[in-house]
């Protein structure tokens, strides 16, 4: 595949198989140091969240980085970090801040007969990052509705135009466990 530039656009992101956040993060990303701790206070345990955990916990080593998300039902949810660094670098990755994004209402993640709806958690983690008050994140959302080739993600852009995207990486209802046939599956209810 060769190495991709730095600024690939969104849609050439989401173009390229699910293979791509691994090439990504090997020829040009962020160190996530800075947007972890963020996403670690934003993202805490209550209600329905019964529990964060890092990848490590998993022995999930090899993927780079990311957060599992423990349901009361036994659902879990692995989001998986991927950067991309700001136009010009790594240098231009600090500092630049904008307004505050206005804050939205937080909806509620139900479950409903033993499940929960993922877009709900999504549209929950959303909120969360946008309520945190961060003043470098300019926006947040959440990516077209996957398909075969692109995974479901929330992707944070920052006034230093670097991104960050948060792939849901394992979809997991209870009793299941992380597998490569259960990665980036299109999965409505956990």
């Amino acid at each position: 595949m060769g190495v991709w530039p730095i600024r690939a656009t969104l849609v050439q992101l989401l173009q390229l198989p699910l293979a791509c956040p691994v090439a990504l993060e090997r020829n040009g990303v962020v160190k996530l140091e800075r947007f972890v701790p963020y996403l670690d206070s934003v993202l805490t345990e209550g209600g329905p969240i019964q529990a964060i955990h890092d990848f490590d916990d998993y022995g999930l080593t090899e993927k780079n980085g990311g957060r599992v998300v423990e349901f009361t039902t036994g659902a879990r949810i692995f989001l998986k970090y991927v950067g991309a660094y700001p136009d010009g670098g790594a240098a231009n990755e600090r500092g630049q801040t904008g307004p505050v994004l206005s804050p939205v209402a937080a909806p509620n993640i139900t479950i409903s007969q033993g499940s929960i709806q993922v877009r709900e958690f999504i549209d929950y983690l959303i909120a969360a990052l946008i309520n945190g008050g961060d003043p470098e994140i300019k926006k947040v959302s959440y990516t077209p509705p996957p398909t075969e080739h692109r995974p479901m993600a929330i992707r944070v852009d920052f006034y230093s135009t670097a991104t960050t995207w948060l792939l849901m990486m394992h979809l997991l209802r209870p009793g299941q466990n992380p597998q490569k046939d259960n990665e980036y599956a299109h999965v409505e209810r956990v």
